[in-house]
């Protein structure tokens, strides 16, 4: 099903009825993990438009279980057929993606789908996404390697992998056609040019809690003479989220004052 993810404010009903006008059938509305009620109007529009409507808390790690749960239950109430626990920032242990998911069942109806959407900074996108199915989740999301967005979501080929091994082969049969390794050329396409510098070393497990699309912001700071990953790591450290790209300049220069000042 054609499928389409929208922030409100950033996404308007506009757009969202563009997108339904050329083919998209499924939305996932998408808040930071405390600001569910931003979503009411735009999956409300969704369910009047006949789309499958998921309700996609970011940054699920920065809530409690039982607020997550709350928000969660609003999202609901707005029209929501599924719930996302979405660790975008590749925070959360097996432990905590099972809380949350045990609270969304206390306080969601039994009609309602629960979702993971694992990111891999501390190597747990394949652990944490086999401990939601284990809690009720029927939708999981994960991408080939090197198609993942910021450190990468849960590594599909690993995830089936694994599922092949469990009781879920009916699954993994469904899912293994997918290419083992990167991306597919389309027929008669160029071979891919030269790769540009590469990012230094591998951040993601020092970077946990911090949303990686920030990167390439962090990477244009990192002119002031730092390190691209001491900026990421502060940024973790400052529980900055999407939409705070602006700051990351401040953040770069901040740390270039205490620098010169030795501290």
């Amino acid at each position: 099903m054609p499928t389409t993810l929208l922030l409100p404010g950033i996404g308007t009903l506009r757009d969202l009825k563009q997108a339904h006008a050329l083919g998209i059938r499924s939305v996932r509305v998408t808040t930071h993990c405390t600001e569910a009620d931003i979503s009411a109007q735009h999956i409300a529009a969704a369910r009047e438009m006949g789309m499958d409507v998921a309700g996609f808390l970011m940054m699920s790690h920065m809530a409690e279980p039982a607020e997550l749960a709350r928000q969660a239950r609003l999202m609901e109430s707005y029209g929501a057929h599924c719930l996302y626990v979405t660790d975008s920032s590749g925070r959360l242990t097996m432990d905590g993606v099972r809380d949350r998911l045990r609270a969304y069942r206390e306080v969601l109806g039994a009609g309602t789908a629960l979702g993971i959407h694992a990111h891999h900074n501390l190597t747990l996108g394949v652990a944490n996404s086999v401990v939601a199915v284990e809690n009720g989740v029927t939708r999981v999301d994960a991408s080939l390697a090197g198609q993942g967005a910021g450190a990468g979501n849960c590594p599909l080929e690993a995830f089936v992998a694994v599922a092949d091994l469990l009781p879920w082969r009916a699954l993994a049969a469904r899912l293994r056609p997918v290419p083992a390794h990167g991306r597919r050329r389309r027929p008669g396409a160029s071979p891919p040019g030269p790769r540009g510098p590469r990012r230094p070393g591998n951040p993601q497990p020092r970077l946990r809690g911090c949303l990686l699309q920030l990167l390439r912001h962090a990477e244009t700071a990192a002119l002031h003479g730092l390190d691209t990953r001491t900026i990421l790591v502060e940024v973790g450290r400052r529980g900055m989220v999407g939409g705070q790209e602006d700051m990351i300049t401040d953040v770069a220069l901040d740390l270039a004052a205490r620098s010169a000042a030795g501290i």
